[in-house]
């Protein structure tokens, strides 16, 4: 009987110790600037940060201070700048690389923009002709057939089309030229870094 009291007397004292060990607490700054350790902690002090400790003190965990705008911005362009600085050294081994790769790209627009000027030079004498024959039965004194002018329109708006098709490409070939020239200083940078 002794031997179970004992053993019933040492098992509540280490369930008090372990539970007392379990059991955490929160430490914070309170609007005073004094230090706090209760059980929770009221939310006006989460964003302020705090720490997670047990009942003898110790440190769990430290919860920072919650980012401001500013902050919470900067480091998410930091994060960008990380994965964009990954992707270009997993892409490039060399400056060479990415201007050899800057002009494969601008040729491809380059004879993007030859077909596309080529197409424009063909609805500009197919325009011409229809114009023509216009002119030359009003010269006749002939009526003008309305499919004749329906398709100059036509033309006129597959011209007024491809235009802004060639301003597009010409402003992507200017962005992506910029974008391959960022490139080539980021990657310097980033070799200096090295």
């Amino acid at each position: 009987m002794r031997i179970s009291f004992a053993i019933f007397v040492i098992s509540c004292s280490l369930t008090t110790a372990i539970s007392s060990q379990a059991k955490q607490y929160y430490r914070y700054i309170d609007s005073k600037g004094v230090q706090v350790i209760r059980h929770s902690i009221p939310p006006q002090y989460v964003k302020q940060g705090y720490d997670i400790i047990t009942g003898e003190g110790r440190l769990l965990k430290r919860i920072p201070p919650a980012m401001t705008a500013e902050q919470a911005t900067k480091y998410l362009a930091q994060q960008e700048q990380q994965k964009t600085d990954r992707q270009l050294l997993r892409h490039y081994d060399s400056i060479e690389d990415i201007k050899n790769a800057r002009q494969r790209k601008l040729e491809e627009l380059d004879i993007n923009l030859q077909i596309m000027r080529e197409n424009m030079r063909f609805i500009d004498q197919r325009i011409q002709h229809q114009n023509d024959a216009v002119a030359k039965l009003k010269q006749e004194g002939r009526t003008i057939n309305d499919a004749l002018l329906n398709n100059i329109e036509q033309l006129q708006k597959k011209r007024q089309q491809l235009s802004a098709k060639i301003n597009l490409r010409n402003n992507q070939k200017q962005s992506i030229a910029a974008k391959f020239d960022r490139n080539i200083e980021r990657f310097q940078q980033l070799q200096k870094q090295q």
